[in-house]
């Protein structure tokens, strides 16, 4: 019995990890926005794998995607690395408080410290790793005002922030559909 649970796990797993993927490759830059700054839903697999099986379910398919994305980088890993400390943090964070909690009211806050948790952690892996990496000038306080608040902040606010509504919309219904396999 052990080990069909861990082998329907995997399976999950493995479901929610190749959904993330083919989302992470639908992407488009919003207007307003330095046009690297993409919105794409590949959280949102990571999120539901987390709330509907576990936090490491969630981990797991931040993981294999950030895995599966590096032979295909196009931002030299820097992007790849970025999109797997916000997923690690803000997947991880709110899975475990859904984990906790597990009531409607349990994944509303949640998702609101998880999307608090990838603003924080994009600011910083954009100031701190991100900038420097990429040899943007980071001494220069203008520019780095410019481009934290005026893109990093709001986009990853958006995007935040739609990931975690449409995840709240879904979750339910996806769920009672996994506890039926």
């Amino acid at each position: 019995m052990m080990q069909k649970k861990a082998v329907s796990f995997f399976v999950k797993v493995a479901m929610f990890a190749a959904l993330s993927i083919v989302l992470y490759f639908i992407s488009f830059p919003l207007p307003f926005f330095v046009p690297f700054l993409k919105v794409q839903f590949s959280n949102l697999p990571a999120y539901i794998a987390g709330f509907a099986l576990h936090p490491v379910g969630g981990l797991l398919v931040v993981v294999i995607r950030f895995l599966i994305k590096i032979p295909m980088s196009d931002t030299g890993v820097v992007g790849e690395l970025a999109d797997l400390a916000i997923g690690v943090v803000a997947v991880g964070v709110s899975s475990m408080i859904y984990q906790k909690y597990k009531t409607k009211k349990g994944a509303i806050v949640a998702l609101i410290v998880g999307t608090i948790c990838w603003i924080v952690t994009a600011m910083l892996m954009n100031a701190f790793v991100l900038a420097p990496l990429y040899d943007l000038p980071t001494n220069d306080q203008s520019f780095m005002n410019t481009y934290l608040f005026a893109n990093v902040l709001p986009f990853n606010a958006i995007l935040s922030v739609l990931v975690a509504i449409i995840t709240f919309l879904v979750y339910k219904r996806i769920s009672n559909l996994l506890q039926k396999f």
